[in-house]
């Protein structure tokens, strides 16, 4: 008896989910979704229907691509797309981009396994001072202000988490280096030239030595629009640029960076700001006492120093002159009270402090006159937040300075990627002391800088830990 089984021949007829083909389907996801699009557009306004999908788009790009968010934060952040696009302000698209970043930051490291937060004292440091600030809220006179500003520090806290924990590779922090490079060109070229044109239009002598007083900001709001805080804003890249043009392997990235610390130095000049003006003078002297080269470096310093006051303006001048009879001078007289004001808020409420933005209210109700902020980031954190708020201050200044010096220590080696990250961790100091020096004199606190400078810090020096352990990991002799 022959028990082979029959040979079939001819297409086979497909039942059920035999149907259901990778092809077929994907069709079937096309038709579904086009339906869906087309009724929407019946239903909705077009606008909110692009809105919708675009966002669905960009939360399967974050997905895959988590880091797109970092550069995607740096835009926002630096670009000011709500004030230039007043009608996504309802949408509140910085909260939606963090909390996306959230999100798809978490599901991808949960689907791929790869999820890992990176261990540093800093973020326990950055929890406490979270917890300070919402601590004050329960003690502070205006509850609301309190509040607000509790809500920030922990939004500041979240982007830090991101960025650090984001930006792991060394491509990865060259794309976050010269993103937020080119941003700051951007605002520094748009200074400039509403600078030069606002010097064009003015009728009178005096009307343009007021400009050149009042100084140049570069943006319609936040951090970018003052003048003075734009120059801090400046003080902290112009290292990475000097950097850039040392490290970049191409000849047009070397001039690009070059012309953008030309242009951040320009812009410090057209702020009229002279916490800025010093900043850039202490991080000439800094890179000069860390120089090889004593004798070109300080040629080099002096020569900037020398260009410095050459270009700067006969009005600009007579301010910084000003600045050495400080009692004559009411924005030098008018921070040494807001100085002293937050000295006696500090000795008064050691413990919390006054409570977060609570500076301005307090000022006040002493009977000081109107004020909103401090002009020091010391004052503030000594006033606002008593003993904590200050010594988390210090000591996370003092680990950046630390963790940088770590990264020196173990980037060993004369290969480029070494002396790449020595080189940034220099750069990183260097704008580090800019942001201490300006913020001496400014309430900078709680301006994307230090969350920014602190993530690229520890971002290079968990680099620069990986690579030493691979690099100790290669020479060991196999066991």
């Amino acid at each position: 008896m022959d028990e082979r089984l029959p040979v079939t021949t001819g297409r086979p007829t497909l039942r059920g989910a035999e149907w259901i083909t990778p092809s077929r389907f994907g069709w079937v996801v096309v038709l579904t979704l086009s339906v869906i699009v087309a009724a929407s557009l019946l239903l909705f306004p077009p606008i909110l229907v692009l809105a919708a999908i675009g966002g669905l788009l960009g939360l399967v790009l974050l997905f895959y691509f988590p880091f797109l968010g970092v550069l995607a934060y740096l835009v926002f952040e630096y670009a000011r797309i709500t004030a230039m696009f007043p009608v996504l302000i309802p949408l509140q698209f910085g909260k939606l981009l963090v909390a996306a970043m959230v999100v798809t930051w978490i599901g991808n490291g949960l689907v791929t396994g790869r999820l890992r937060f990176v261990s540093d004292r800093v973020n326990w440091l950055m929890l406490a001072w979270v917890c300070v600030g919402f601590i004050t809220v329960t003690v502070a006179a205006r509850y609301d202000l309190a509040m607000a500003g509790a809500l920030d520090l922990a939004k500041w806290a979240l982007i830090y988490l991101l960025l650090v924990n984001l930006t792991e590779s060394h491509t990865k922090w060259q794309w976050f280096v010269w993103t937020l490079l080119l941003l700051n060109l951007k605002l520094s070229q748009f200074q400039l030239r509403s600078y030069a044109y606002n010097q064009s239009i003015a009728t009178t002598a005096a009307d343009a030595d007021w400009f050149i007083i009042q100084g140049a900001g570069a943006g319609s709001t936040s951090f970018l629009a003052n003048a003075t805080d734009f120059g801090a804003a400046m003080c902290v890249v112009v290292p990475l640029a000097v950097y850039l043009v040392k490290f970049a392997k191409l000849k047009a990235l070397r001039l690009l960076g070059l012309v953008s610390a030309i242009l951040f130095v320009l812009s410090i000049v057209r702020t009229g700001s002279r916490g800025a003006a010093l900043a850039l003078f202490a991080m000439a002297l800094v890179y000069w006492l860390r120089s090889r080269h004593k004798l070109p470096v300080a040629m080099g310093v002096v020569g900037l120093l020398v260009a410095f006051w050459v270009i700067t303006p006969p009005a600009s001048k007579d301010r910084f002159r000003s600045a050495v009879d400080y009692q004559e001078d009411a924005t030098a007289s008018g921070r040494l009270d807001y100085w002293k004001a937050g000295i006696r808020m500090f000795v008064t409420h050691p413990v919390t402090g006054v409570g977060l933005y609570n500076f301005g209210h307090n000022y006040e109700a002493a009977g000081g006159g109107y004020a909103i902020v401090p002009h020091s980031i010391f004052i503030q954190a000594a006033s606002e937040l008593g003993v904590p708020g200050i010594s988390i201050l210090l000591a996370l200044l003092f680990l950046m300075f630390k963790r940088n010096h770590e990264t020196r220590r173990l980037a060993v080696g004369d290969d480029f990627q070494a002396r790449y990250l020595r080189g940034f961790a220099d750069a990183l100091d260097l704008s580090l002391v800019g942001f201490i020096v300006s913020g001496a004199f400014l309430t900078i606190l709680y301006y994307p800088h230090i969350f920014v400078i602190l993530a690229m810090t520890i971002s290079l020096n968990q680099i620069a830990r990986r690579q030493a352990a691979l690099t100790t990991q290669e020479s060991s002799p196999a066991a």
